[in-house]
Formats: structure tokens, C-alpha cells, sequence
């Protein structure tokens, strides 16, 4: 399977951890996100919260901004769920597990890699017009055309 200039996904559910990885292949660079896996749940909701913006497809490259909207519109359910998160280490079994600011890290990574995701979408939809533009210039047509009426000849081996 061939993965293009997007940003891969890796989501890898561990007994201990979640890690969620965003690579971007023409600038390699990597975001790792790891926390215990007792507020996974709360995480999964902040990230679903920061994913379910409406997003506007009206022909401008404009995604990282619609991206970076959603970031207020999900500010007070996202300190909400810090705050939970932090209750929940703080009362289990384990509660060095994480401390504050390592989970305050959490949330603010999955905001920079929401941001990351709309810049990449953008970074797409700039390629493709450069694409598209290419191809509708009338000299790239005359050169597929002159192309068909020349003749080729073609060597087959038996």
C-alpha cells in the first residue's frame, strides 16, 4: 500500500499506554503521546471534541485556521477533562504514574497535532491546485496531442 505526503496515524492500544504518532514524510517530524492508560477515555473524548468541528470546504487553503478554531471551542471541556484525568492518577493505585505537567503535556500535544494535521491538509490542497493548474495549461494538451500523432515504435521481445 503506497501512503502519500499526508500525515500517518498510528494509534497503538498497549496494555500500559496509548501512543498516537503523526509523522509528516517530507518534513520528518514526529509527535509520540503517551499516558497512562486509565484516562484513556477521557483523551479519546478531548480528541473526538477537537476532530468534530465543522470543517468548510469552499476552495481556499484554509484548514490549519479551521483547525486551530476548534482549540477555543473545546478550551473548557478540555480543562474539564485535565482536571478529571488528574483526579483519576491522583486516586489510583499508582498515582506517580503521571504527574501534572506530564498530563497537561498530553493535552496540549493533541492540540499541536490537531493544528498539524489541518497544516498538512493545506499543504495538500496547495499541491494539488499547483497540480491541476499544470495540467490545464494548454501547452502541456499540445504536447500529449503532437505525441499521439507521431509514430512509436515498439520492440517486443519472445
Amino acid at each position: 500500500m503506497i501512503i502519500g505526503p499526508s500525515i500517518a496515524m498510528v494509534l497503538s492500544l498497549q496494555s500500559v499506554d496509548q501512543g498516537v504518532v503523526a509523522v509528516r514524510p517530507e518534513d520528518p517530524q514526529t509527535w509520540t503521546l503517551e499516558y497512562p492508560v486509565i484516562i484513556r477515555p477521557l483523551v479519546r473524548e478531548y480528541y473526538n471534541c477537537l476532530q468534530s468541528g465543522v470543517k468548510i470546504i469552499d476552495g481556499k487553503s484554509d484548514f490549519e485556521s479551521q483547525h486551530r478554531a476548534d482549540i477555543p471551542r473545546c478550551a473548557k471541556r478540555g480543562e474539564e477533562l485535565l482536571a478529571d484525568a488528574k483526579m483519576i492518577i491522583a486516586r489510583s493505585k499508582r498515582p506517580g504514574q503521571a504527574s501534572d505537567a506530564e498530563l497537561e503535556n498530553v493535552f496540549e500535544t493533541l492540540r499541536q497535532i490537531h493544528i498539524e494535521r489541518g497544516r498538512d491538509i493545506d499543504e495538500q490542497f496547495a499541491m494539488r491546485l499547483k497540480d491541476s493548474a499544470r495540467y490545464q495549461d494548454p501547452q502541456v494538451g499540445e504536447t500529449a496531442s503532437q505525441n499521439a500523432e507521431t509514430p512509436t515504435a515498439v520492440s517486443v521481445g519472445h
